[in-house]
């Protein structure tokens, strides 16, 4: 009986840990994620997209390394691009070698309205 009492201790113990874990936890996901709902994160997603797609100028968004993440349908025509073909993971200067963008993700400074 004694046991008992000591396992049922033990586990009492053990699952208020892990009930104030769990708050700290959610707290700091929801924190991260700006306190929006995985549903509201989605929509977000997909109206971000659906903007993005509509505009008719050619959009290509890099990474901080210069790694294309993403390139509207705009971008394809622009650069005349068969579809098909994938810009995602490739360096920008490997797709537009006389671009100014890897300077401006180093230095910061703008390159604005440059032939």
């Amino acid at each position: 009986m004694q046991y008992a009492d000591s396992i049922l201790v033990i586990v009492l113990i053990a699952i208020a840990i892990g009930g104030v874990a769990s708050m700290i936890l959610s707290k700091n996901i929801k924190k991260i994620l700006f306190g929006l709902e995985p549903a509201e994160i989605a929509s977000l997603f997909i109206e971000r997209n659906t903007l993005i797609e509509s505009v008719r100028e050619g959009i290509i968004m890099v990474n901080k390394s210069g790694e294309i993440t993403m390139a509207n349908a705009s971008a394809y025509e622009v650069l005349s691009l068969p579809k098909g073909k994938k810009l995602i993971g490739q360096l920008i200067d490997e797709v537009l070698p006389n671009t100014l963008l890897p300077q401006v993700l180093l230095t910061g400074e703008q390159q604005l309205d440059r032939p």
